[in-house]
C-alpha cells in the first residue's frame, strides 16, 4: 500500500505541468520513470521503473546490496525513449572560460545543437571542461539535458573529452587538451 501510494505521488508530480519539450514523455499521462541516485556518478543506481512493484524492488535491492550510508536522495523524471527518430542521444565537451564556453569536436552535429549546448553551459555557469550529454532532436536541433558532467573522466584515451578532442578541426592532440584544462582550473582559482 506505501509503495502504491509512494508511485501515485511521485507520478502525478509530472502531471499538468506543461513542461515537458516538444516531442518529450508526455507529463499529462506518465506510465514509466527513471530514478537515480543524486549523489551517484555516471549509471550507477538508474533503473527504468514501471509502476510500484518495481520501485518496491528497487527500495529493496538498494537497501539489500548497497552499504551504509545509502543515497539520501534520489531524482525521477518521466521516461523519455530516444530510441526514436528525431531523437539520437549527444555528448559535447565544452572548453572555455566562464561566458566564453566553446563546443569541442562535434563536426557533425546540427550548429542549432551546439549553440544551444553553449547556452546550457552559460545558464549553468560552467567554465573550465566539461561534458553535456543530452538527447538531440536532429530535424531542429532541441536539447533534453542529461547530465552535464563539470569534472568529466580524462583519466582514459576513449573518453568523450578525449575523443572529441581528436574529431576537432584542427584536432587536438591528448597533451594541449589537458594543458588547456588545466590552465582554465589554474585560471579560476586564482582569480
Amino acid at each position: 500500500e506505501g509503495a502504491k501510494r509512494l508511485w501515485l505521488d511521485i507520478v502525478s508530480s509530472f502531471s499538468g505541468g506543461g513542461g515537458a519539450a516538444p516531442g518529450a514523455a508526455d507529463t499529462n499521462n506518465v506510465t514509466t520513470l527513471v530514478v537515480k541516485p543524486i549523489a551517484e556518478g555516471a549509471s550507477r543506481g538508474v533503473r527504468r521503473l514501471m509502476d510500484e512493484r518495481e520501485l518496491l524492488a528497487y527500495a529493496e535491492d538498494i537497501a539489500k546490496n548497497q552499504a551504509p550510508p545509502f543515497p539520501y536522495a534520489y531524482v525521477f523524471e518521466p521516461f523519455f525513449d530516444a530510441s526514436r527518430a528525431p531523437w539520437m542521444e549527444c555528448s559535447f565537451t565544452l572548453m572555455g572560460a566562464l561566458g566564453d564556453l566553446r563546443v569541442v569536436g562535434q563536426s557533425t552535429i546540427d550548429a542549432r545543437a551546439k549553440e544551444r549546448a553553449r547556452a546550457v553551459g552559460h545558464a549553468l555557469g560552467v567554465e573550465g571542461c566539461a561534458v553535456l550529454d543530452a538527447f538531440v532532436n536532429t530535424d531542429t536541433g532541441e536539447l533534453i539535458v542529461i547530465e552535464m558532467n563539470t569534472v568529466p573522466d580524462m583519466t582514459s584515451p576513449d573518453s568523450t573529452a578525449f575523443a572529441h578532442a581528436r574529431n576537432a578541426d584542427p584536432p587536438i592532440d591528448a597533451e594541449t587538451l589537458c594543458t588547456r584544462a588545466l590552465s582554465l582550473a589554474l585560471v579560476r582559482r586564482f582569480r
